[in-house]
């Protein structure tokens, strides 16, 4: 346990040590006025390497400093309610996805709002400077939100029309549409559209899409978006691989680091992995079944998935708090505290 706290503002390496940050400023954004006592509830959460970030109902995000034991350092209050978060790795930029409203119209728009942060010269400490908004060429709410490995692009979904988008950030102050299409659309209750959008680590012209949704399954795409030239052009990605075998009931994908493997988490907390060394060779593409987990009836009551640096384990954490190891450099498959996975295909 790093640190803990609640929702008030409160925060200590444990429950029995908590309290209010000295500068109480920072627990509410500068349009309103601290109150120890107005508590809200959280509902996404997202690390970089020394950042949490939170956000929940009355619009709120907040942000903690891995780095001062889960200090509290900067609050934002949203105009609209945010649907999604994510923070860069490196830990320079925020992006939160908002459904608007046009003041002219009334109608709906998606937005994306970036909060970029900065270290103080002299300081070292972070600053967050005043957010910037772009605006997504499409009504229809942003459903999720995914930074490549690298910060340089965000890979975005929406919620009713299954688009899938990414965008550049490159030009921090210019982002720009590099790559747009769509699936199938499902329109029954069950449906949650696309629930994950992962770019390959190094390799911004492979990304892997899973969705819920009818004759849906996961899909590793060729974005292109390295090979399109001019301003004013947006690639339209080719399909590589569709994989049947998992179903449309997919709410996660994790991307090993070494390139060569996609861990996915079903509906029912099946945890299955596909090994492919090229992702274009389906002789060697091998899928296998690695581990039950709880399961979950949405997306965002789904288990968390991440593999270690060098892509030898992967941590699955469940909704339950069970947190499972699966080492695959352990030992030798003769070991007998070794288990084999199940082929799938």
């Amino acid at each position: 346990l790093m640190f803990c706290g609640k929702s008030s503002g409160e925060y200590g390496p444990d429950f029995d040590h908590l309290k209010y940050p000295k500068d109480l400023s920072v627990l509410t954004s500068k349009n309103n006025t601290p109150n120890q006592n107005e508590s809200w509830e959280h509902l996404y959460c997202k690390l970089s390497n020394d950042f949490l970030v939170i956000s929940g109902s009355k619009k709120r995000l907040r942000v903690f400093d891995l780095n001062r034991n889960g200090q509290p350092i900067h609050s934002y209050c949203s105009t609209f309610p945010i649907r999604c978060i994510d923070i860069d790795t490196n830990s320079n930029l925020i992006a939160c996805g908002i459904t608007g409203m046009d003041r002219n119209t009334g109608a709906e728009q998606a937005l994306i709002v970036f909060h970029k942060i900065e270290k103080n010269i002299v300081t070292s400490e972070p600053e967050f400077l005043p957010p910037t908004t772009i605006t997504l060429p499409y009504r229809d709410p942003i459903n999720t939100l995914q930074f490549s490995n690298d910060g340089l692009y965000l890979s975005c979904s929406t919620a009713l029309e299954s688009r899938f988008l990414i965008i550049s950030l490159r030009k921090i102050d210019e982002p720009r549409l590099v790559m747009k299409s769509l699936r199938s659309i499902d329109t029954s209750l069950e449906s949650e559209g696309i629930t994950d959008t992962k770019l390959f680590p190094g390799n911004p012209n492979l990304m892997c899409v899973t969705s819920t949704a009818f004759n849906s399954p996961p899909i590793v795409i060729n974005t292109k978006i390295q090979c399109i030239d001019g301003v004013q052009t947006v690639a339209q990605p080719t399909m590589l691989i569709r994989l049947d075998e998992l179903g449309s009931k997919i709410h996660k994908c994790e991307i090993s680091p070494r390139n060569d493997s996609i861990a996915f988490l079903d509906r029912n907390g099946s945890v299955y992995i596909m090994f492919a060394p090229t992702m274009m060779d389906n002789e060697k593409r091998r899928i296998v079944l690695v581990d039950m987990v709880s399961n979950a009836y949405r997306a965002h009551e789904s288990a968390a998935l991440r593999f270690s640096f060098d892509g030898h384990k992967l941590y699955v954490l469940d909704r339950k708090g069970m947190l499972y190891v699966e080492d695959f450099s352990y030992g030798l498959p003769q070991g007998h505290e070794v288990t084999k996975c199940k082929q799938i295909n």
